[in-house]
């Protein structure tokens, strides 16, 4: 439900033939709120099932484990993406691949972590594991392309703006966990404008908000 899980569905609803089913999970249900909210429409528009899945809504790690498996038809997830900074998240999830199934472990995990994971499975089952630090700048020139043509609107996943003077609030922001979703700061306005959600953006700004489509972006 964070800003990089954000991005991942996004770019999974553009795809051409991309997946028919995405199951997202998160720990609180509170941050899934607003991924519902600003998230359903471009599903159901791109005829995608989404199903959201919070931890705090089970008594258990194996009641969530079981219903990530009946979700999965009991033959697990053909790709799963892992952008929680955490190692037991990485072992727990390798469990739910399917066969020939691939796994990206995104975000947050400092060099020499180490975690269990069965890798007789890359063998037996054509499981695999892949992860990046960074982009190349071709990757970079890619995305850019897909933004400007819009076949990946970034847009869905901002939440609050700002001019120059409200970098310190929206750093605090993010550090805090305030936004399920991106701060974007913008350096070359011609008046000052503090840190703002965009759903307060028409009380601020009413004519730059009737301009945007706010209707699917939603502030924790």
């Amino acid at each position: 439900a964070g800003p990089m899980g954000q991005m991942h569905l996004l770019r999974a609803f553009s795809l051409p033939g991309g997946p028919a089913t995405i199951v997202a999970t998160n720990l609180n249900s509170g941050r899934m709120a607003a991924v519902h909210a600003q998230f359903s429409k471009p599903a159901a528009e791109a005829g995608v099932h989404l199903e959201l899945l919070s931890r705090d809504r089970f008594t258990g790690d194996e009641a969530l484990t079981a219903t990530l498996a009946e979700s999965s038809g009991g033959t697990g997830y053909d790709d799963i993406v892992v952008v929680a900074a955490s190692a037991d998240a990485v072992a727990w999830s390798a469990g739910l691949l399917a066969d020939d199934g691939v796994m990206n472990v995104f975000a947050g995990l400092a060099r020499g972590t180490k975690t269990l994971i069965n890798l007789t499975d890359v063998a037996h089952r054509g499981v695999r594991f892949t992860g990046t630090s960074g982009s190349s700048i071709d990757d970079l020139r890619a995305m850019r392309d897909l933004v400007e043509s819009k076949q990946l609107p970034t847009n869905h996943s901002v939440v609050a703006i700002a001019g120059l003077e409200g970098v310190p609030a929206g750093l605090h922001a993010v550090a805090d966990g305030r936004f399920a979703g991106k701060v974007v700061i913008y350096p070359n306005l011609g008046k000052p404008l503090p840190l703002t959600p965009i759903d307060e953006l028409g009380a601020i700004l009413p004519t730059v908000a009737a301009a945007c489509d706010v209707s699917t972006t939603a502030a924790q």
